[in-house]
């Protein structure tokens, strides 16, 4: 059983990964911007997300930190300053404050810090792994996982293991994405860019979770990519969907661009990935294809 606390404890990844922690026994501690309360077992402290306060027992006495705060990526219909700027500072900046305070007080507690696949390049054809160069990658996000990742690095300096899980789309039975994917998948026929060639790396809640179990008990710093090994194009994920094939539409990228700006990598992104790190730690994928979610 081990003392830790959470940022982001209230999204999607982080209600699931709380109610993980809680059957195995941790103790919760959650950094919140709400109200400083107990419930349910968990104790919320409230912070700035930019600073906290000067005096944190459950920091004190924690073994494991885990960061999930930062702004949904699918905010906004075309990314303003304003939307850019909270991408980089939801991310950094409640990591920043708790290596401030934990180089403050002399602590050096494991840390568990979420990430995106969005580090790797456009290529749509590509492979790559956690050892692959990803300096070649340009776009917003790409700038956004590695300051994310830089400012979770910085705990290095204080002797602490640090985790980070590189995440793609996570979907569960009927969760919103399948969802809305399905309803994409109904119509006859559709236009997509790369005319659906491009990757659509996944990765189930289930396992998802099971991985950041993995890192909590793993004595080592590791970075994983956290995506299923089944390696989907977007036009096979919408035909699974459907049941049967449909006609795709090539559709030039620079239309999605002039539409959307700078989010359109969230639609032209797509390189196939596999983890190396979760196979050398002997991880096994309970979901591997769509069929088993």
């Amino acid at each position: 059983m081990a003392n830790i606390v959470l940022t982001g404890a209230t999204g999607y990844i982080g209600k699931a990964l709380c109610s993980a922690l809680l059957d195995a026994e941790h103790t919760l501690t959650v950094l919140t911007r709400g109200k400083s309360t107990t419930k349910n077992g968990i104790r919320y402290i409230h912070y700035s997300g930019k600073s906290l306060p000067n005096h944190v027992p459950e920091i004190n006495n924690c073994d494991a930190i885990i960061h999930l705060a930062g702004l949904n990526v699918n905010t906004g219909f075309r990314w303003t300053n304003k939307i850019k700027k909270e991408l980089f500072d939801s991310r950094r900046d409640p990591l920043n404050a708790l290596f401030d305070y934990c180089k403050t007080h002399k602590l050096s507690p494991k840390l568990i810090s979420a990430s995106g696949v969005s580090h790797y390049t456009d290529s749509y054809t590509g492979h790559f792994n956690e050892k692959s160069d990803t300096s070649q990658s340009s776009n917003l996000l790409a700038q956004v996982c590695r300051q994310w990742e830089a400012a979770a690095n910085d705990f290095l300096q204080l002797g602490s293991n640090v985790s980070i899980v590189r995440t793609s789309v996570v979907l569960e039975r009927n969760n919103a994405v399948i969802q809305r994917l399905s309803k994409i998948a109904r119509i006859p026929f559709m236009a997509l860019p790369y005319s659906g060639k491009s990757a659509f790396p996944w990765v189930a809640l289930s396992d998802l979770i099971d991985i950041y179990m993995l890192a909590l008990t793993t004595n080592k710093s590791i970075i994983c990519n956290a995506v299923s090994p089944a390696n989907d194009t977007l036009a096979e994920v919408l035909e699974k969907l459907k049941g049967s094939k449909k006609l795709i539409l090539p559709l030039p990228p620079f239309v999605l661009k002039l539409i959307f700006g700078e989010k359109s990598v969230l639609f032209l992104q797509g390189a196939f990935l596999e983890s190396i790190a979760l196979k050398e730690l002997g991880f096994q994928f309970k979901v591997q294809k769509l069929s088993e979610l």
